[in-house]
């Protein structure tokens, strides 16, 4: 597993992550500015504080990586998630979910999230209880205790309505 190195290159939200939500885009900028300081290769979990964020704090998911064998167990579970949802899945593995364990494409973006060690965005189907959603956007971001290796990964949620002109969730 290699390590996301300190002197990160140049970005732009819009080419590199294009159709951010203002709570993806918050959370993204925030992520790249603790990596900039204090020569860490990965922000840590406590470098997110709640209080920041406000109201972007329903979108968020945050798992944590258990080694041996590899799984994803969910740590947080935010309040818009939630509704969206079929259930709180807080404290449960990925493997222990159905159409949610290995070879899921949740699971593939949390694979790959953890081993190249670098934010990552991806549009996903909508899998929940709600008919108004066409799919979601998912920032994924990898979180370390230590500031080196992934062992949490911080998921901001966006939902896309049918009429994908209008958003659900800023």
């Amino acid at each position: 597993m290699g390590v996301y190195h300190k002197k990160l290159e140049p970005f732009e939200f819009e080419s590199d992550f294009p159709g951010l939500s203002k709570a993806q885009e918050v959370f993204l900028a925030n992520w790249f500015s603790h990596c900039e300081r204090q020569d860490r290769y990965l922000p840590q979990r406590s470098d997110f504080h709640p209080a920041e964020f406000g109201v972007h704090m329903k979108n968020v998911v945050v798992f944590d990586i258990s080694k041996n064998p590899t799984d994803f167990q969910y740590r947080l579970f935010g309040t818009a998630v939630r509704a969206n949802s079929d259930q709180d899945y807080t404290g449960q593995a990925l493997s222990t979910i159905k159409g949610k364990g290995p070879e899921s494409e949740l699971w593939n973006a949390l694979i790959e999230v953890r081993d190249s060690q670098k934010p990552v965005y991806k549009a996903m189907p909508y899998v929940g209880p709600s008919q108004d959603y066409k799919h979601l956007t998912v920032l994924f971001l990898p979180l370390s205790s230590d500031n080196k290796s992934c062992d949490k990964i911080l998921l901001v949620k966006n939902y896309i309505f049918q009429n994908a002109e209008t958003r659900s969730l800023a």
